[in-house]
C-alpha cells in the first residue's frame, strides 16, 4: 500500500455515469470549465477501502474517528491514484457503492441491457 499524502488539498468530486471528475476547489472557476482529473471507472480501476483515523492520531486515548479513507487506483498505471477521505463511515460506504456501480456503467453493458 502506498503512503497517504502528507498535505491534503480540498477538491470537489462528481461521479457522473462511469467517470469520476475531480475539480480544484482553490480555483472555483474550474467548476465551469474542465475537471482537473477524469477517472474512467469502467476501465481497470480499483476502489480500495482503507483505514480510519482519529482527530489526534498520536493520542492513543483519542478514539473519535474523523477521517475514513479510501483510494481510487488505475491498475494499469498505479501512478494514477488518488487518496480520499470522508467524515463518516456511511458517507465513505456510499462513495464506495456508487463507484462500484459506476464501474458497471460501460458502453458494452449498456448495449447489452
Amino acid at each position: 500500500s502506498k503512503d497517504l499524502p502528507k498535505e491534503w488539498k480540498p477538491f470537489y468530486f462528481i461521479l457522473r455515469d462511469s467517470h469520476l471528475l475531480m475539480y480544484d476547489l482553490a480555483d472555483h472557476s474550474d467548476l465551469i470549465t474542465e475537471p482537473k482529473i477524469v477517472f474512467y471507472m469502467g476501465g481497470n480501476v480499483k476502489v480500495i477501502k482503507q483505514h480510519e483515523e482519529s482527530e489526534n492520531p498520536d493520542d492513543e486515548a483519542d478514539d473519535k474517528i474523523v477521517r475514513f479513507y479510501f483510494s481510487v487506483v488505475n491498475m494499469d498505471n498505479e501512478a494514477e491514484a488518488i487518496a480520499l477521505y470522508t467524515p463518516t463511515d456511511s458517507e465513505r460506504q456510499r462513495w464506495l457503492d456508487a463507484m462500484h456501480s459506476a464501474a458497471l456503467c460501460t458502453t458494452r453493458n449498456v448495449l447489452t441491457a
